[in-house]
């Protein structure tokens, strides 16, 4: 019997102006965040802040529903 995943990998684009750091958008695969971290790199540039990708593992239930 194969082995089935019971998590699935997300990748959370993270950003923080002084306040913490808040997730901003979630993706499937890390090329689609590389791809728009730029844009939140710049904006947040703006405020003397940084951003971030974070790897998460999710389980299947909690994203199905």
């Amino acid at each position: 019997m194969a082995y089935v995943r019971k998590t699935v990998d997300r990748y959370d684009i993270e950003t923080n102006c002084g306040y913490g750091w808040e997730a901003e958008s979630s993706y499937d695969t890390y090329k689609e965040a590389k791809r728009d971290i730029a844009g939140y790199r710049e904006y947040t540039a703006h405020y003397g802040g940084c951003a971030r990708i974070v790897h998460r593992r999710v389980r299947k239930e909690a994203v199905n529903g």
